[in-house]
């Protein structure tokens, strides 16, 4: 009996024992004995939260400790990464080391995109909208967080075991407020890299992270400054910082826009204040005095300006922060983990893409070491594909092997897009006016085929239809059928003079199938026949109607960042065509056009140059087929198509100057500097007939496309003020 009741009670003890231990607090957990649990409070404030590593510097200087973390927005993402192990200097050379006009930009490098989505540069249609259910479906945000989360999971991946919040070296908890009901939503579990980018979700910048029946935001909505949830978490002692832009006064509510963004404000104070009144006497409120023209996007100024500020609101506090100094109990910094070996990859497709072709592009192996440029690299070719929302990645484990998920989510508008550009070109002799209105369905199969119908109304008006096919699941063949309608205005002139215009109606139909080597280049061949109906416009010129039928073979390399305001990058081409009558043509000619620019970027000083040779070899192509020169970078001092000729050559050299220091800002003023000339027999082709031209422009990389204003001076005293929108001249 007596042996019973010991067991008895030495369960009951082990129980009791038990339960002390799972309530023991999780800030910090058994590792506090014998000092206060400090939990750090991160608010968010976009830009301005980079001032949250100025305050960590001091934290570590003075080894005050930290024992839990709870951000919201940028707080998260700093707090997120302090708590897996980066140091207050790991955290400033991050922060130093960013592009952030590459971060913020989600398309993937143009190089890496297939041909048919660098072709799609060309189109002048930049915006779009989906259509579903004969409903009108606009983005989710301006970005979508792409490349933020890609280098949130790269940092973790080093520090962690799998990413996820158990992994971390110090408890952390996000916020986010759930766009569903307005509730602040504490984020404790999976992956942290997901948890981060989900509490800076700014609704309209940002798409929402949707997590089952919730759709997350920006935690700063509901919990901007989350004291409450680092108390939940047992800290003891609150070290907040509070970062979020002040209120403005009276006078500066002049604007509308500033009207908005006091609102925002408002919103943001309301529900920082009753966590600022919840604080105790042995709290400290960290209050960096931030310049209010720091706005939440201002991140090239974080070294200089921001960073520093934290560090000075810290130094303020620095007497009653030392009372919390314990150097022997510093945070626990985790090392750069070497890299594991990745057993197995999942694949997680929610797109109508095949999964061997998503795969194929990937290009991984397993099992191997984890190589994170590898992975990257294949993530970013899979979002090359276009149409996708997100393509992101994470460490998993599954019967104790470490495991990459990779998972691809569709863009919200697929698979129908309506698009919509815009094509203004104006001289001081003529205007015209474009618009254009695209079509498109995507996923017709799962390689990825598409089609896609284009009306242009204006000056100019024409129409395209045409299907592209992709034929293998590696992605590199394809076949592209196409029939097109056009009107245009071309030139007459005869002693290079204009005499005339002649109205060029053509219509036809095309086919072309295509190669593509690596990432950049491209090899097609293909066969057009089309049927041209010249008139002119004085009615003293005759009519006449020509057949056309040709086959071409072209290479392609384009590896320009951007192909109307390019910084970085070559594109070079390499044209061949035939016309020949056994297709249909009325008249046989041939055809060679060269072509190379490049561009090289310094700061803000951009170097671009470029040359080009369109030849017709046998001098005998008709009207509607010979090159046409004028324009902007064509010869800048003529009007746009003033000059035609069997024969066109031109080299260029120029420069640009970025307006802003930030590279988020495309604006910039540039020059540049042609000699070229046009001419109706080979033989007459000759360096010192060439006309040298300059130009002086002001351009803008704007929602609607290019965006050029500007001066062309040609030898002669021939003079053009130009402007275009959409594609340039």
């Amino acid at each position: 009996m007596q042996i019973r009741i010991g067991v008895w009670l030495c369960g009951v003890l082990l129980t009791l024992l038990a339960s002390e231990a799972s309530s023991t607090p999780e800030c910090g957990g058994d590792a506090v004995i014998d000092r206060p649990r400090i939990g750090l409070v991160l608010g968010g404030g976009g830009a301005r939260g980079m001032a949250h590593i100025g305050v960590i510097e001091e934290l570590e200087r003075l080894g005050v400790p930290v024992d839990c973390i709870a951000g919201t927005s940028m707080g998260a993402l700093i707090g997120g990464l302090y708590a897996a192990g980066m140091n207050a200097a790991e955290l400033r050379a991050l922060v130093e080391d960013l592009d952030w006009a590459d971060a913020f930009d989600d398309q993937p490098p143009r190089a890496s995109r297939p041909a048919q989505r660098r072709r799609d540069d060309l189109l002048v249609l930049p915006a779009s909208v989906g259509i579903r259910d004969r409903e009108i479906i606009l983005p989710e945000g301006a970005f979508s967080g792409q490349k933020i989360e890609l280098r949130l999971t790269r940092e973790l991946s080093q520090r962690t075991r799998d990413g996820t919040f158990a992994s971390l070296a110090i408890p952390f908890r996000a916020v986010a407020t759930d766009l569903v009901t307005g509730a602040a939503i504490t984020l404790a579990e999976g992956s942290v890299a997901r948890a981060m980018r989900a509490s800076m979700s700014i609704p309209a910048v940002f798409t929402p992270i949707r997590d089952g029946e919730r759709l997350l935001v920006d935690g700063a909505l509901a919990n901007n400054l989350p004291i409450d949830v680092a108390r939940a978490m047992g800290a003891e002692v609150i070290i907040a910082v509070d970062v979020a832009t002040p209120l403005m006064d009276s006078t500066a509510m002049r604007s509308a826009f500033n009207v908005m963004r006091q609102m925002s404000h408002l919103m943001v104070q309301q529900n920082t204040r009753p966590q600022i009144a919840s604080m105790g006497s042995g709290d400290i409120l960290i209050e960096p005095k931030l310049s209010p023209d720091l706005g939440p996007m201002d991140f090239e100024r974080a070294v200089d300006a921001i960073i520093p500020t934290g560090r000075s609101a810290a130094l303020a506090h620095e007497e009653r922060l030392r009372m919390h100094a314990f150097p022997g109990a510093a945070t626990t910094q985790a090392d750069r983990r070497a890299a594991p070996d990745v057993g197995y990859l999942e694949l997680d497709n929610h797109s109508q893409l095949s999964d061997q072709l998503l795969l194929n592009r990937l290009g991984l192996t397993v099992p191997a070491p984890l190589d994170i440029d590898a992975l990257e690299a294949g993530v970013a070719r899979v979002h090359a594909l276009g149409r996708l929302k997100q393509v992101h990645w994470e460490l998993t484990e599954r019967d104790g092997a470490t495991g990459v998920r990779i998972t691809v989510e569709p863009d919200i508008r697929a698979p129908r897009f309506l698009e919509y550009g815009l094509k203004l070109s104006a001289n001081n002799t003529r205007n015209a006016l474009n618009l254009r209105l695209g079509w498109l369905e995507t996923a017709r199969d799962d390689l990825g085929a598409e089609w896609r119908a284009i009306a242009q109304i204006g000056e100019e008006p024409a129409l395209a239809l045409e299907y592209f096919q992709p034929l293998d699941l590696n992605g590199r063949f394809y076949l592209r059928p196409s029939a097109f309608w056009e009107r245009q205005r071309i030139p007459l002139l005869e002693a290079s003079q204009r005499i005339a215009e002649a109205d060029v109606t053509r219509f036809g139909a095309d086919v072309e199938l295509g190669y593509e080597f690596g990432n950049a280049a491209v090899a097609r061949v293909g066969i057009r026949r089309y049927r041209t109906d010249v008139s002119g416009l004085d009615p003293e010129l005759a009519s006449s109607d020509v057949d056309g039928a040709e086959w071409r073979v072209e290479v392609l390399r384009d590896s320009l960042d951007d192909v109307f305001f390019p910084s970085q990058g070559r594109r070079s081409s390499l044209l061949y065509r035939r016309s020949v009558s056994t297709l249909g043509a009325d008249e046989g000619f041939e055809q060679l056009e060269v072509f190379h620019f490049g561009a090289r970027t310094r700061d803000r000083l951009t170097l671009q140059w470029s040359a080009m040779a369109m030849l017709t070899l046998d001098d005998d192509a008709p009207l509607a087929n010979q090159f046409r020169a004028g324009g902007f970078s064509r010869l800048s001092g003529y009007r746009s198509a003033e000059l035609a000729g069997q024969h066109f050559t031109m080299g260029l050299v120029g420069v640009r100057w970025r307006l802003s220091p930030s590279a988020l800002s495309p604006a910039a003023v540039g020059a540049t500097l042609e000699y070229g000339n046009v001419w109706n027999e080979r033989s007459d082709i000759s360096l010192s007939d060439g006309l040298a031209n300059v130009s002086l422009y002001f351009g803008y990389n704007s929602p609607l496309g290019p965006l050029y204003i500007g001066y062309g001076y040609g030898e002669g005293s021939r003079s053009a003020v130009f402007m275009s929108l959409g594609r340039p001249f």
